[in-house]
């Protein structure tokens, strides 16, 4: 090892690429465990509209305990998706700054059909809806039972 600071110290990059490689690794899985908490999220809906609308011989409180039950997943899922995707990012905040300062900066192609934001966006407005959905169905089974006592 010389002391001339334009030769790069072998040694530190090791020490930093693998860290730049767990850091891949740990972005690949939580990104992944957040896909995977959003399609359970799509199932668990799926699932709770079958029982309130086709099942038969189900009373009206147990299609509204349905949905509301499903409006608590459903939140948590989305909050446990979202604790994943900030992890994600601040491990891909370290990995970029890494591929930045060995010079190799990752680029994404410009996309004009698909903004930025698209994924982030839609994703929390469908599961906003779906909550909601979910919620204003259980109040109008509950509501007509409620009104009559």
């Amino acid at each position: 090892m010389t002391n001339d600071p334009s030769t790069p110290d072998l040694a530190e990059f090791d020490a930093r690429k693998a860290v730049y490689e767990q850091d891949v690794q740990f972005y690949k899985y939580r990104d992944g465990l957040k896909w995977s908490r959003l399609w359970s999220i799509w199932l668990i809906e799926g699932s709770v509209l079958y029982v309130a609308f086709q099942a038969e011989k189900i009373y009206y409180w147990e299609q509204m305990i349905a949905l509301l039950f499903s409006c608590l997943l459903i939140g948590l899922m989305y909050w446990l998706a979202k604790c994943d995707e900030v992890d994600a990012n601040d491990h891909l905040t370290r990995i970029k700054r890494f591929e930045e300062n060995a010079n190799a900066p990752f680029e994404r192609t410009p996309t004009p059909w698909r903004p930025k934001f698209m994924g982030v966006r839609i994703t929390a407005w469908i599961v906003g809806l779906l909550f909601l959905f979910n919620f204003l169905v259980a109040l109008r089974l509950a509501l007509p039972h409620i009104c009559l006592q």
